[in-house]
């Protein structure tokens, strides 16, 4: 940050963009690391726990198994098996929510700095991007930057940065489109954290059990 008060703009050029890779780096990683056993606490061992029922049915009697099959009054054929179809969904269920909320957090463990908490601390970075190319004469960088922060948060000050390019003689004459275009990093990072939050609220809307909670 020194270099930006110092008006190194090359400096904070080369600075921010190392930032920008580094973070996607250990945003990836974060993720990455979601991605493992699922312990759901109440059913620690689903294939052992499987593998002993089926033993104990083995044994039992065709009476037996026929009245245990008396559910209500109600005769169902398949209810041994079912309860494991529902108990396997059960877990898949909840060891794909549970990856996809681990991920989700990866976000908010990377907005921390020496202690301080960032909300915006990603998009920021492109924030410092557009100003730093803008005083370096490169108007093309530093729309992709102003526009890839716009895409990630929501700043009145930067929108008010994206009306000063709008007049600029370069822009005007080839429209708003030709030059505000995000930059690739951005746009797959924001697709993959839209694409989580839908995949959690589908999972929340169709795929909910009585005894979830609301």
């Amino acid at each position: 940050m020194s270099s930006l008060f110092k008006k190194d703009f090359e400096s904070v050029i080369r600075f921010f963009e190392i930032g920008v890779k580094e973070y996607l780096d250990a945003w990836r990683v974060c993720r990455l690391n979601c991605d493992k056993p699922f312990d759901m606490g109440w059913f620690p061992d689903f294939m052992t726990s499987t593998a002993n029922h089926f033993t104990v049915l083995s044994t039992m009697g065709a009476e037996s198994v026929t009245q245990l099959a008396n559910l209500d009054g109600e005769y169902y054929h398949d209810i041994f098996p079912l309860m494991y179809h529902h108990l396997q969904f059960a877990y898949y269920k909840n060891h794909f929510t549970y990856c996809l909320r681990c991920k989700q957090k990866c976000v908010t463990q990377l907005a921390n700095l020496d202690g301080e908490y960032y909300h915006d601390i990603f998009p920021l970075m492109y924030h410092h991007l557009q100003f730093a190319y803008y005083k370096k004469n490169d108007i093309r960088k530093s729309t992709e930057a102003l526009e890839s922060y716009l895409i990630l948060y929501d700043s009145e000050e930067v929108s008010t940065n994206k009306k000063y390019f709008l007049d600029l003689p370069e822009i005007k004459a080839t429209g708003e489109k030709e030059w505000f275009v995000p930059r690739k990093e951005a746009l797959e990072y924001l697709e993959v954290i839209k694409r989580d939050n839908d995949l959690i609220q589908s999972i929340e809307d169709n795929f909910k059990f009585d005894d979830d909670p609301q």
